[in-house]
């Protein structure tokens, strides 16, 4: 979500790692894959139904 020209676009930091935002009806949203990624130190956040 690097899309510079919509303002409601953000990029936060945890654990100096980044997790896309976006302002949604006055409400942040989070991406699930940048946080689950960032809690599991995951290098691979793309989700399969694969086993």
């Amino acid at each position: 979500m690097s899309d510079t020209q919509n303002p409601n676009h953000h990029i936060a930091l945890f654990k100096g790692k980044e997790i896309r935002k976006i302002i949604y009806k006055k409400e942040w949203w989070f991406s699930i894959l940048d946080i689950v990624g960032v809690l599991t130190d995951s290098h691979n956040q793309k989700l399969t139904g694969q086993k």
